[in-house]
């Protein structure tokens, strides 16, 4: 009987970009787990599965030991504008205009039904269609 699972010489290798938002650190759900996956893509950059993680926080000014990424999800995927300054976010932001295109990936946007419809508004804007190249789905509170 053969087995129904791809075998590893046949997996194509794929990046994962989590961009995971939240309002505040302690909502940052499975994040030891996730951070070790992806210290694990660091450890060994030629793995089949890669993952990038990127937690951001809306609402650092309530937890002052926050050292990460601030600001809404959905705007770590707008193009940043040139007259911007150099930070942290700014410098994801041009990352991941530059690396995430339609032609190449798909994005999978799940949350609350304001900051589904804002990212699939900002991807738009950049030539992504739904159901093409955005899958989505909204969890209403």
């Amino acid at each position: 009987m053969r087995s129904c699972l791809a075998s590893s010489k046949t997996v194509q290798p794929r990046r994962v970009i989590l961009i995971h938002g939240v309002s505040y650190p302690g909502h940052l759900g499975y994040r030891e787990e996730i951070e070790r996956l992806a210290n694990e893509t660091l450890i060994n950059p030629k793995r089949k599965l890669s993952l990038v993680y990127l937690p951001t926080i809306s609402r650092p000014f309530i937890d002052s030991t926050w050292t990460g990424l601030k600001g809404r999800a959905e705007t770590l995927l707008e193009l940043p504008q040139s007259q911007e300054t150099a930070n942290m976010e700014n410098t994801i932001k041009t990352m991941l205009g530059l690396m995430v295109q339609c032609e190449t990936h798909v994005v999978y946007v799940c949350g609350h039904p304001g900051t589904v419809d804002s990212v699939v508004a900002t991807l738009s804007r950049r030539g992504f269609q739904i159901d093409r190249d955005i899958k989505h789905e909204k969890y209403y509170p």
